[in-house]
């Protein structure tokens, strides 16, 4: 009797010990499924979809498309992974002075610098896409979105849903340069070695001080222009009629100070190209004195043939030029001042202050001492200074105007 109670209690314990082995390995099982399903819902938020973009981005750059690992949540494994190609959209506003490549690449050079971060920015409870800001450093420069996709439930409490990004919309920071510019006509403003079309003039403005030199040949005008729109201060060129650069502005060397032409305030690039002093050519500066020295020879009766008439001097302006008729009349009254004296010559003579308006007029300073001995013995200075202004007529320089 006793032996039979002790074979129970035997059989008792195996099938106690075989109940627990069965709930352990249950137990186990359930909790490595558990597990399984909490990793796969962990890698299925959307934290893990934007930092898949974003890690892909900062190593691949910016091109037509990447692609992106995302979690592949029908295969329920914790790093099951499928590729997704991502459409990256580069259709930017620029004007037609910047290049969309040029600011792709940059981009590209910043991101490499800085890698890719993301900013969560809001969601559309409507479709439940999540939109999101993209930056490198402190800019944003793009931003996209992550759509639902397909989902499973798991535990009858999880739900695990798999996200899509959309297409990475390119951003670009509103535009603040612009260029303000007065230059003459005939000149061309070039932005970042594009010349500047003519919707871009604002106006045009005659020079002052030529209006004698306006009757015989064409001043060009002083134009003003406004490039506005530009993303960043942009390399200006200026040429002049035979497409030489006269002044030149490079943002990356920032040479608006040492230039002295052109002048950066508050993103504002502006230049007031007036027509300034230039160095005179050696055979032009010499041409210039003689006809200067023979209009002074005729007042002092040095010229020959310049009591009788103006003729000695009319090659130095043009026919209907009122100088000849105010030489005619001094002519006729006034002459007798320098009638005796002797031994007339040019002690002092300066032509300087260059300036050209165009290719056909100039202006330029001139001054003279003409040395005369008077009664014989006594030395006269007379002097001559002014502003002279030539014209170019049939390929001849003539004295439009003295001031």
């Amino acid at each position: 009797m006793v032996k039979e109670n002790s074979t129970k209690k035997s059989h008792t314990w195996i099938f106690f010990l075989l109940y627990i082995a069965l709930l352990l390995a249950a137990m186990m099982f359930f909790l490595r499924h558990v597990s399984k399903v909490l990793t796969v819902y962990e890698a299925s938020q959307p934290t893990h979809a934007i930092e898949a973009l974003t890690d892909s981005l900062s190593e691949k750059g910016i091109a037509g498309y990447i692609t992106v690992m995302l979690p592949d949540i029908t295969k329920e494994e914790p790093d099951a992974q499928q590729p997704y190609t991502l459409t990256i959209t580069q259709d930017l506003p620029y004007t037609d002075y910047e290049e969309a490549e040029d600011y792709v690449a940059e981009l590209n050079e910043m991101i490499r610098q800085n890698g890719v971060q993301y900013h969560r920015e809001m969601e559309d409870y409507t479709t439940g896409a999540i939109r999101y800001s993209l930056y490198t450093g402190e800019h944003c420069f793009a931003e996209t979105s992550l759509l639902p996709g397909d989902t499973l439930t798991r535990l009858k409490l999880l739900t695990i849903t798999q996200w899509i990004p959309q297409e990475i919309r390119l951003l670009r920071e509103a535009p603040k340069c612009c260029v303000v510019a007065s230059i003459p006509a005939g000149n061309t403003l070039m932005i970042n070695d594009l010349p500047v079309e003519s919707d871009h003039i604002l106006g045009s403005a005659t020079l002052p001080g030529l209006d004698y030199c306006r009757n015989y040949v064409e001043i060009p005008d002083l134009l003003s222009y406004e490039i506005t729109d530009l993303y960043k201060l942009p390399k200006v060129t200026i040429l002049d009629a035979g497409k030489n650069t006269i002044a030149e502005y490079d943002p990356a060397a920032n040479n608006a100070a040492s230039d002295g032409l052109f002048h950066v305030e508050n993103n504002r690039l502006s230049v007031d190209l007036q027509p300034s002093e230039s160095e005179m050519p050696e055979d032009l500066q010499r041409y210039v004195l003689d006809c200067v020295e023979t209009y002074s020879l005729f007042f002092s009766r040095d010229l020959p043939g310049a009591t009788g008439s103006t003729a000695p001097i009319r090659h130095l302006f043009p026919a209907d030029s009122e100088y000849l008729s105010l030489a005619e009349e001094y002519r006729r009254n006034s002459m007798g001042y320098f009638d005796s004296h002797s031994k007339t010559h040019f002690v002092t003579e300066q032509a300087d202050q260059y300036i050209t308006y165009g290719e056909d007029c100039f202006c330029c300073h001139v001054y003279l001492e003409k040395s005369m001995t008077i009664y014989g013995n006594r030395e006269v200075i007379d002097k001559t200074e002014g502003i002279y202004y030539f014209v170019k007529i049939n390929d001849t320089w003539v004295i439009a105007d003295i001031q």
